[in-house]
């Protein structure tokens, strides 16, 4: 049974492809597209994801006439009896109703459809599939309960909204997902912290995790201020004053605008801000797992990506085991709902991944033509030699970019589109915020080997750089470069299973500098996208400042 899991309503729009059970593709329109997000930041505006559909059919070598449901992670009679409360936009929720009784045609008419792939999707065709719609948080929930390997955890989705909810608990089991609170519309944590973000002079929806960075740099001096816009209980109950969070300039002054210096004054509304989220969802996850008596939690949702928060709630301890979806954004969704498909058709609700390397592949061959069309200068080096000549030049002190392999999932490079260097040299987190304009306030994340971890780090051991950890003080000086001003770091562990190339680095490394670990940080620059293709991969090598480039098995210098 094959299975097309599909997001086009909300933010991160997406295809996620189940076969038998396992998950054998994700991938957000973004990469394609070159548009970050795929779509402008608005709640149920259309965009469907042809392209990264393309690419799933195409890569997986099947026909759109082989899947056996398409699964859509939006439900329109939740959405339209969500429109008796309280709305934000009646003009957005219009458009996306008329596009859900129409999703055959949307799916059947786009010019590029007839234009590059007829073959694929026909109406003829379409008419054959069914089409099921599922819940937006629901599927959110799905994203990281079926996917976790837990029998029974609690479930937790916050976002910016689902239909009608905002923040959602459910208890999750081999029989489904049921919900057992709701916090609905204008009651929004992440428009909450989306409000914020943009009177702190970022852009909303995007630029959360920098507010978050900054935070680290504040204190927490402005609860009374706070106290205006949202007040909560120690069961983690909140209630948001629409009124007061749409007017911050009355309780937090002036709202910064872009470019203007990062004073402290902004700095401490970013921590409080970030201290506040830190406590609701503490208190709620604490009253929820004791009344629940479950020590179990899956997370997802665009809150939860926020890390800092993640390692806070590690650290208190309320849970024995915690997975956060590593797609968390609305880009998980179009695995929810795939997810829930699988389990109305077969009774099973876990489903198997092997990692988050769920995207596309160019094969060296493909590789060679576009560099040699190129006209640049190259060398093949097998892998065993790479891994060796890329430690030893990042041991120098340059600054390399990787493609090799398939493209991540999620909004995380994972060592297959990356951009990694030595941690030994604090000038080095100046050098890579410059080389891919990011501000430089916004801290690096490093790679470990899974087993030295405990050598650097305190906290949660994860793949997929999801907690915040303590850097030991020991090793502070060792590794300056991704240790945060407030002496955190955004820690991805790596095996010799997870990744055997980028541990062959991390090998190499150990070996020249006795360090085992290395920065990295995505193979993208300000304001785009991570890149999909080798042509992308070259075009952002020789418009940067990095100074090589490992693209598959091939070694380019400047």
């Amino acid at each position: 049974m094959i299975i097309m899991g599909i997001n086009f309503f909300f933010e991160h729009t997406s295809v996620s492809i189940i076969k038998n059970g396992k998950l054998l593709f994700s991938a957000e329109e973004e990469r394609f597209s070159g548009i970050k997000g795929g779509k402008r930041y608005s709640p149920f505006t259309v965009q469907f994801p042809y392209k990264s559909m393309y690419a799933a059919l195409e890569y997986l070598n099947i026909k759109i006439s082989d899947v056996d449901a398409i699964a859509l992670s939006y439900d329109k009679w939740e959405h339209f009896k969500g429109m008796f409360s309280k709305r934000w936009s009646y003009y957005d929720d219009y458009y996306a109703l008329r596009a859900l009784f129409h999703t055959k045609r949307i799916l059947s008419s786009d010019y590029e459809m007839f234009q590059y792939m007829s073959d694929r999707l026909t109406s003829y065709e379409l008419q054959k599939i069914p089409i099921l719609s599922f819940d937006h948080h629901l599927s959110h929930a799905a994203s990281a309960y079926c996917y976790s390997g837990f029998d029974e955890s609690l479930v937790f989705v916050a976002d910016c909204c689902g239909e009608k909810s905002c923040t959602s608990l459910y208890i999750g089991t081999n029989k489904g997902l049921k919900k057992i609170v709701s916090f609905d519309i204008p009651d929004s944590l992440g428009i909450f912290y989306s409000v914020v973000t943009k009177h702190l002079g970022f852009n909303t929806f995007q630029d959360e995790f920098k507010v978050m960075g900054l935070a680290s740099y504040g204190e927490d001096t402005y609860r009374k201020e706070f106290e205006n816009i949202i007040t909560f209980d120690a069961r983690g109950h909140y209630k948001l004053n629409e009124k007061n969070m749409f007017n911050l300039k009355a309780f937090l002054g002036p709202a910064r605008k872009k470019g203007e210096e990062i004073t402290q004054r902004h700095k401490n509304i970013a921590k409080t801000l970030q201290s506040i989220l830190e406590e609701i969802l503490i208190n709620l996850f604490t009253y929820y797992s004791n009344k629940t008596g479950l020590k179990k939690l899956c997370m997802a949702g665009g809150v939860s990506l926020n890390c800092v928060a993640n390692g806070k709630i590690h650290d208190a301890g309320i849970f024995d085991k915690i997975f956060v979806q590593p797609a968390s954004s609305d880009a998980g969704t179009s695995m929810g709902a795939a997810a829930l498909a699988w389990h109305k058709y077969t009774g099973k609700t876990q489903v198997q991944f092997d990692n988050m390397y769920l995207g596309t592949e160019y094969s060296n061959d493909f590789i060679e033509k576009q560099i040699k069309s190129a006209k640049l200068n190259y060398n093949y080096v097998s892998d065993k030699e790479l891994t060796k000549l890329i430690a030893s030049k990042i041991a120098e002190g340059k600054v390399g970019g990787i493609f090799r392999g398939r493209m991540e999932a999620g909004p995380r490079a994972l060592g297959n589109r990356s951009v990694i260097a030595s941690p030994e040299n604090s000038d080095m987190l100046e050098r890579i915020n410059h080389i891919k304009g990011r501000e430089m306030f916004r801290p690096i994340a490093p790679i470990v080997k899974e087993e030295r971890f405990d050598d650097f780090f305190v906290g949660e051991k994860n793949q997929y750089m999801l907690f915040t950890c303590t850097v030991k003080q020991d090793a502070r000086d060792k590794i300056p470069a991704v240790t945060h001003v407030d002496y955190t770091s955004r820690v991805q562990t790596m095996t010799s299973k997870s990744n055997p190339f980028v541990y062959g680095i991390l090998d190499e490394f150990e070996k020249l500098t006795e360090i085992p670990v290395i920065i990295n940080t995505s193979l993208n620059f300000r304001g785009k996208p991570i890149v999909e293709n080798p042509v992308e991969a070259l075009g952002n090598f020789y418009s940067s400042g990095l100074d090589f480039l490992v693209i598959g098995n091939y070694f380019l210098e400047k």
